[in-house]
This record gives C-alpha cells, structure tokens and sequence, in this order.
C-alpha cells in the first residue's frame, strides 16, 4: 500500500527560506492539555519562534506553522538556553534520516554542544516519533520511543527501549539539544521531577506570616490557600537557591496583582526576586525603564527602555527586571505558574508557554532588589493591596541545589 508523506514533512524541507514567525499579542494559547498541565509539563517550544534556544556552532532553525527545523542539508545544532536536571523529556519529531541525535546533559563550548551522551532519533519514515528520555543528577536513564503512522494507514506503530546510560562525568545540569538535518521538531515538552509540596491543605505549618501587615492567609475551600487583602506576605520556613517552583493560582477580580518572591532574605519583608502576577494586558505598548549593566564587567550602564503590552511587567515577569513577553493567563480563571531559578539564570512558564528568559546581569549582593543573589532564601507570596483576592493549590519544589559530596 502506497504512503503519502505528511505535509508537515515536506513544509520543513522547504522552511529555509522563511523567516521566524513573531510572537502575536494577546493570550498565547498552551501547546499542552488540561491533563499536561496539571500533571507539572512545560513547553520548551512555543511552535512560534526560538524563545529559550540558542542554535551553535552557527547554523540556522527556523519556524513556520508550528514546526522547527534546521536550515539547509548540512547538519545543525540547537540547545535550551536554561539548564535543567531532574525531569521527563518528551520530543515529537519526524526524520527520515539516521544521524539525527537528541543530546542531554550538554554544555556549550565554543562552537560546539557537547553531551555526556545522547541518544539517535530513530527514523520515522511517513510517521510521527516521540522520544521519552529520564535525566535524575546528570544521568541518562531509559530511552523510550514510539513510532506511530498519523494518517492510520496499517495502524503501525513500534517502540524500543534503551539501557540506562551512566552519565555521571557530565555537568549536572545541562543543556537539552538537538543535532542532525532533514528533521521536523513538532513538539518539545519537559516533566521536572523530585518536586516536594510546600502546602499541605490542611493549614499553615510550614509557613510565616510576616507580622503587623493587613494580608490575610488561610485555608480555603477545597485545601486552597486564600490570600486576601493587603499589604502581606507569607514565607516557606525552608530556604532555597536552585529549584524549580510550581503552583495553580487564581485571582478573583480584574488586574489584581500580585507577586511570588524567592531568593528572599527570611525575616525581611519581600526582599527578594518577584515572579509577578498580574493579568493585565494592553492593546497599545509602554515603554518601561529597568536597570541596564555590563554582562561582562556587571557595571551599570544606566537604564534599558523596553516597550510591552504588559501591565505592570505581566504574569510571570520578574518585576522591574524583565516584563512577560505574552500574556498566557486572564483572570478569573486557574492558571499554572513554574519558577525555574539556576544560578543567575531564572526562567517561567505560565499554562506551560515560556514568558521569560532573563539572566541576571547585575554584582552580586545579598538583597536581590540591589543585586543578583544567588544564595539560599524564602519562597513568599504576596498580598499587594486591599483589593487583594488570590487562591493558590497545588504548590510545590523541587530542590536544584547541588549537594556536597560526601
């Protein structure tokens, strides 16, 4: 029975020519199911543009229609600019060659991507592939891929499984890249693992309320933690540098705001990092101003002007650092948030659509709100005003932090 090639695959062998799609205003919809979300899965591919991916070596990906694929015949590379560890990786792809690797655990150098290991994608011919791979403390796990035929023809379908890989020489974290040619990227989604629950749904242990403020927390219906009025803040007991931090979060009226602090010095109030919360979004840009600095020298350069649709820097910005570059939540309605800090790099996610990817550029001090912080501290939530009216669920952390070796 004769085959017919998907479109997809013949688009991408012709994307050479065509530029990235920007970034389209308004609610950017989520790549993943209502079952994929609440389940802890990110998208590292908005199925838009290059957001959070650094091609090396100097070849050339594009994206058009929701696919990323290298340009030309010659084979290219590509890789995460955040670092991860600890996670579930799931890659949607079509090739028909056999060259075609999926590299974990890696780091740039130079011009190059290297991996402690990484497995080959296995050609797809006229179907569709998914490759599952595990990463736990630098280490490759198993391999797992299926192949099934998306046009149904013969109903095939086939999946191996690889033997465990020790990768314990390779930096921990690393990168997540691809290299080879004639491939189609269609997806690219990440489970982190090892995350802990920092609210139990039951009451407050665990937590400090941070006295003489008029914010109020407190267990709500269903096991959520309600968080009303305002100024306030509620801080974890336990301290983190590294993590990756998730968490469901609703707020009950229009442009509330907001705010999820980390890296913040305990006992102090809101000196920390803010993952921001706030819906609001624009039809027409403002130009907001933040603090510039040398990335090399970290001296001040005085200010940077970055216009946005954001109101008030966005869900998921880091406030007065760097706006949301969508807006991927509205109010009224749960929306999930992750959180991932690594060193001076910090990303987020918000229904799994990445809205930030900032790197710390400032001196390092110990208040974040002067410096870039990169020791432990609290993870707090806060009541911003009287208008004030959030639930949150479902929170919890994984934590990052490289242990010492005994």
């Amino acid at each position: 029975m004769t085959r017919v090639v998907p479109l997809v695959f013949v688009v991408a062998l012709a994307v050479s020519w065509l530029p990235a799609q920007e970034p389209k205003p308004g609610p950017a919809p989520s790549r993943l199911t209502k079952q994929q979300l609440a389940q802890g899965w990110i998208s590292l591919f908005d199925g838009e543009t290059l957001f959070g991916w650094q091609p090396v070596g100097g070849s050339k990906w594009n994206v058009f229609k929701g696919i990323l694929a290298p340009e030309g015949d010659k084979a290219a590379t590509i890789a995460t600019t955040m670092p991860f560890d600890n996670y579930v990786l799931a890659v949607e792809y079509q090739t028909r060659n056999d060259d075609v690797e999926l590299l974990l655990n890696a780091e740039v150098e130079g011009d190059k991507l290297s991996a402690a290991a990484g497995p080959k994608l296995q050609p797809t011919g006229a179907g569709v592939g998914t490759v599952t791979a595990t990463v736990r403390h630098g280490k490759v796990g198993q391999v797992y891929t299926m192949i099934t035929d998306p046009l149904g023809i013969g109903g095939s379908a086939s999946a191996t499984a690889s033997k465990a890989v020790d990768n314990a020489a390779g930096p921990q974290p690393g990168l997540i890249g691809i290299r080879g040619t004639g491939v189609v990227i269609r997806a690219v989604r990440l489970h982190p693992l090892d995350a802990k629950p920092l609210f139990n749904g039951r009451n407050l242990d665990g937590w400090k309320v941070f006295p003489g403020k008029k914010g109020e927390f407190a267990v709500g219906e269903g096991g959520t933690l309600t968080v009303k009025n305002g100024p306030g803040d509620l801080a974890t007991e336990k301290e983190f540098s590294d993590f990756v931090l998730q968490l469901e979060c609703r707020t009950n009226g229009k442009h509330l705001n907001s705010g999820i602090f980390f890296r913040a010095l305990p006992g102090e109030y809101q000196k920390g990092y803010e993952a921001q919360i706030h819906n609001g979004w624009q039809d027409k840009a403002k130009t907001v101003e933040v603090d510039a600095f040398d990335p090399m020298t970290r001296e001040p350069k005085g200010k940077e002007k970055i216009d946005t649709l954001a109101m008030d820097f966005g869900t998921g910005a880091i406030y007065r650092r760097i706006p949301a570059r969508k807006q991927a939540a509205v109010d009224d309605e749960w929306f999930h948030m992750t959180v991932i800090a690594q060193g001076r790099r910090i990303a987020t996610w918000v229904n799994g659509v990445q809205v930030v990817d900032w790197v710390d550029p400032r001196p390092e001090k110990d208040n974040p709100r002067e410096g870039c912080r990169l020791g432990k501290g609290v993870i707090s939530i806060q009541a911003h005003d009287p208008t004030t009216d959030l639930l949150f669920k479902n929170l919890r952390v994984a934590d990052l932090a490289k242990k010492d070796a005994k």
